[in-house]
């Protein structure tokens, strides 16, 4: 395997790196036959371990400096090899997080979560965790707007160029909150297995990393998605978290927003305009002479009319209208 590796056949590497593995390694025949010889496997053991992982390291620094796709292929699937070989290795969890890494540079973004949320199962305290358990929420961002049509899928040929070193970023922080009238039954939908993956990265993530700084944009990313799937229920006691957490936040207001459009959805107006008012009462969420209270304010004279017009019209209970008739001209003297 070394041998083609320095004469520079690519080609032969991977068959030679599967033929030592099949013949000398853990679970080899070879093996079986040695077992009372312990020395002699362990040696056979540590040579093949630190043959691979020297391999393998050597073609990721090369990838790295060429930005070879087909390079990044190679080194991808020889890290693959050297994890289903010696995934207890002391050097498996750093090796896992590379290959991580590759797979994400070659945008295999569920590959990549994948590996990244396995780097954070294994070693939760490693040096890797935190950013693993961070990189994987990424990585699932992706492969959502990928399923959504919201980013593209590269085809990466094996002259195309990769950038590994290129900054990963930071989390999606835009969320356009659409404001739409559902139906007052409608059903929750299936959430997509990705989505899912994502919900899960970001609650795994809030746990390895309490207070991080992304803590609130984590929560509502999380929250969105059960939302934006009509989970009603789930979403509101999350953006419920979001606004008695951090009232003062841009994020608190935009939960709010969406916390009251789950009660117009469901076309619970006391409910709604008492919501409102609560919000109404929190100077931190509602500051004086903000658009944001304007807003709110706006929502509960509404609510607060649509549930007199209900009493009135659908429960036909005409002497609690005419009550709250005049409780709401009292309330709002200017009201259209």
């Amino acid at each position: 395997m070394l041998a083609c590796d320095k004469l520079n056949r690519r080609d032969q590497v991977l068959a030679e790196m599967k033929r030592m593995v099949s013949e000398y390694g853990p679970q080899s025949g070879w093996a079986k036959a040695n077992m009372a010889q312990n020395g002699a496997v362990a040696e056979a053991n540590d040579l093949a371990e630190g043959a691979l992982r020297e391999l393998v390291q050597d073609y990721h620094q090369e990838a790295i400096k060429t930005k070879s796709a087909a390079t990044y292929r190679l080194a991808r699937d020889i890290y693959r090899q050297y994890l289903e070989t010696f995934p207890q290795s002391e050097s498996a969890v750093s090796m896992r997080f590379y290959s991580a890494e590759i797979l994400y540079a070659l945008e295999d973004w569920d590959a990549a979560a994948e590996e990244y949320g396995k780097v954070v199962e294994k070693a939760p305290e490693g040096p890797h965790a935190r950013r693993a358990a961070y990189n994987a929420i990424l990585a699932l961002e992706k492969s959502v707007d990928t399923a959504k049509g919201k980013l593209k899928k590269r085809e990466l040929g094996d002259s195309a160029k990769i950038e590994e070193g290129r900054d990963k970023g930071q989390l999606d922080r835009s969320r356009k909150l659409q404001i739409e009238a559902f139906a007052r039954d409608v059903e929750e939908q299936r959430i997509p297995v990705n989505e899912e993956k994502l919900i899960a990265a970001c609650d795994r993530y809030l746990r390895l990393a309490p207070g991080a700084k992304d803590e609130i944009v984590i929560r509502y990313k999380a929250a969105f998605v059960f939302y934006e799937r009509h989970h009603y229920v789930e979403a509101a006691k999350r953006f419920g978290e979001i606004i008695l957490r951090w009232p003062t936040d841009a994020w608190s207001q935009k939960a709010a927003h969406l916390s009251l459009d789950i009660l117009n959805t469901k076309e619970q107006w006391q409910a709604l305009s008492g919501l409102a008012q609560r919000f109404l009462e929190n100077p931190e969420l509602c500051p004086a002479g903000s658009k944001f209270r304007g807003e709110v304010a706006r929502i509960a004279e509404g609510a607060q009319f649509k549930y007199v017009m209900q009493l009135y019209e659908q429960k036909k209970d005409y002497a609690l209208a005419a009550k709250e008739f005049r409780a709401f001209v009292a309330l709002y003297p200017k009201s259209e």
